[in-house]
């Protein structure tokens, strides 16, 4: 597989995992969104705005921690 391929593959996981990851968050299982949305980072790190999500699902699972 040429790696122009792989990238697209990878694009394409990518924003699959980062639908379950928004769906996760709106029916606030908040450890499965970050989940995801990790995957989507280590799948295709330049995912427009994914860096902005993990972050925000870290903060949150942190916060649920705390309560």
């Amino acid at each position: 597989m040429k790696y122009d391929n792989v990238m697209e593959y990878n694009k394409d996981e990518a924003t699959r995992a980062r639908e379950i990851a928004k769906s996760k968050f709106l029916a606030n299982d908040i450890t499965g969104a970050k989940k995801f949305a990790m995957k989507v980072q280590f799948l295709y790190p330049d995912l427009k705005g994914i860096a902005q999500m993990v972050c925000t699902f870290e903060v949150l699972v942190l916060l649920g921690e705390k309560e």
